[in-house]
């Protein structure tokens, strides 16, 4: 009788444990919820104006690299290309329109592109800088996994749960970015073996899921008539070969390693914001630069068809 006591109290503590475990769940996800529908959404940055009659119109995609976090509005790669191309060509000549939210995935990036393109006039161009939240965020990404990683499944599976992504964020390559990306005045430290080692473990499955986003994004493109151009980032320890993806698929590349100085890799350290990662202002003007450098035999070459 005793041990039969005994393990009625067990089982009764394990399904109490477990209805309290659920009920905080459900509570810490409904104020996650309540929080971020009350908060402040990045949205892509709308043109002011469209130009419909622009030889020359052009998309930038991606996460907070494009959207232009580190340094304000009137700052970021998008709005300092369009400067500059303005400067080159005059206006109305080109057409720049920045659809970059910071922390989207390469899947959520792709919806963002396909809505856009359902509302705007046909690009010229596509610019396209995704991948590196690709880590951390799988929200959407389970069409677009492999399947064959039980880690992968598992975090598609809840990938719509608040909860569970901030957890991941936290508990998985969080701290590390946080130490190592967003904390300021802290050097960046690409030698991090366990962030790096957490990469590689799961780069099969990353690259593939990567890969058929850009492709995804690439025929949207194809079929509105523009072309795709693949950016790189200007640092990180990622290992994506985006130099590779962009040969293997035929689409141009533009390399941004190190603000194009990959020989001085500490003349770069004035570029960066106080979060460690991002560039500022300044440094995303010199990203612009070597972004309307490549995009201009491109441009050459579309107007003479």
């Amino acid at each position: 009788m005793a041990v039969s006591r005994v393990r009625i109290k067990l089982r009764t503590k394990i399904l109490f444990s477990l209805i309290l475990f659920i009920t905080l769940a459900a509570v810490a996800e409904a104020a996650l919820r309540l929080f971020g529908a009350a908060y402040p959404k990045f949205i892509p940055h709308a043109p002011e104006t469209t130009c419909e009659k622009c030889p020359i119109r052009i998309l930038c995609v991606g996460d907070s690299f494009t959207y232009g976090v580190g340094a304000d509005q009137e700052h970021s790669y998008p709005r300092q290309l369009q400067q500059f191309l303005d400067q080159h060509y005059g206006t109305p000549f080109c057409q720049v329109t920045n659809l970059g939210v910071p922390g989207k995935n390469s899947s959520e990036t792709l919806l963002i592109l396909e809505r856009a393109l359902s509302v705007v006039p046909p690009p010229t161009f596509i610019l396209a800088a995704v991948g590196i939240n690709n880590y951390w965020n799988w929200h959407w990404a389970t069409t677009w996994l492999p399947g064959d990683s039980p880690l992968a499944g598992l975090h598609a599976m809840f990938s719509g749960s608040r909860l569970w992504r901030l957890l991941t964020m936290a508990l998985a390559v969080g701290p590390r970015i946080t130490q190592g990306i967003y904390q300021p005045n802290k050097d960046y430290d690409p030698r991090d073996a366990w962030y790096v080692s957490y990469a590689y473990r799961n780069q099969k499955w990353l690259d593939k899921w990567l890969q058929r986003d850009l492709e995804a994004i690439s025929d949207l493109g194809r079929q509105s008539g523009a072309q795709m151009v693949l950016l790189g980032y200007h640092r990180g320890p990622f290992p994506i070969d985006y130099r590779r993806l962009a040969g293997e698929e035929g689409w141009p590349y533009i390399e941004l390693r190190d603000f194009g100085n990959s020989d001085d890799p500490t003349a770069i350290s004035g570029l960066i914001s106080a979060d460690g990662w991002h560039p500022n202002g300044d440094g995303y003007g010199i990203l612009a630069r070597l972004i309307e450098a490549d995009l201009e035999p491109l441009i050459r070459e579309r107007l003479s068809r």
